[in-house]
């Protein structure tokens, strides 16, 4: 399910800019270096009941885990799907590249309107899982932090790695 314009983002889970085995690494330096991030079953669990929850009550109008590519694909996957543009904060406690890519596990990024945000938040201190506002749908644009590019240009990016990566590719021998 896509946002709608105009909804805030929420961020659920915690954020240490885990950068080992990521696809930031992989992608921009063709380097497979690091451990892949440790895994907390129970606050994986706990994140993921919580989003059931919000969904369940109506308070949310979408979500996205964050794995592969980390905030920044999942918010512009989650633009993708919407047809409307993302604007997303900076950490300041992390670098941009970090807070963007990083590859922490058990998260979601939430997309909610605006006058749920409070009982989002509430829900998710009451669950003991944490949670901020870092953002809104808006625009036609994918802003990160202090950097952004037209939406449509992402979007055509996106969707042509594939094809791009499908033509350096062998034939299959027969």
């Amino acid at each position: 399910i896509a946002p709608n314009d105009h909804d805030k983002l929420i961020l659920i889970g915690t954020s240490n800019g885990w950068m080992g085995q990521s696809a930031y690494l992989a992608e921009l330096y063709d380097v497979e270096a690091g451990d892949a991030p440790p895994v907390d079953l129970v606050a994986e669990r706990a994140a993921g009941e919580l989003v059931r929850a919000l969904k369940a009550k109506g308070l949310i109008s979408a979500a996205h885990d964050l794995s592969d590519g980390g905030l920044a694909v999942a918010a512009a996957e989650m633009s993708f799907a919407s047809g409307h543009g993302i604007k997303l904060a900076s950490d300041p406690t992390l670098p941009s590249h970090a807070w963007f890519f990083g590859e922490d596990q058990g998260r979601y990024l939430l997309a909610c309107p605006g006058g749920s945000v409070q009982g989002v938040l509430a829900e998710a201190k009451t669950a003991g899982v944490p949670a901020q506002h870092i953002g809104k749908v808006e625009g036609d644009r994918i802003v990160l932090g202090d950097r952004s590019i037209p939406m449509a240009s992402a979007k055509a990016a996106h969707e042509g790695g594939f094809a791009r990566m499908m033509a350096g590719a062998a034939s299959p021998a027969a």
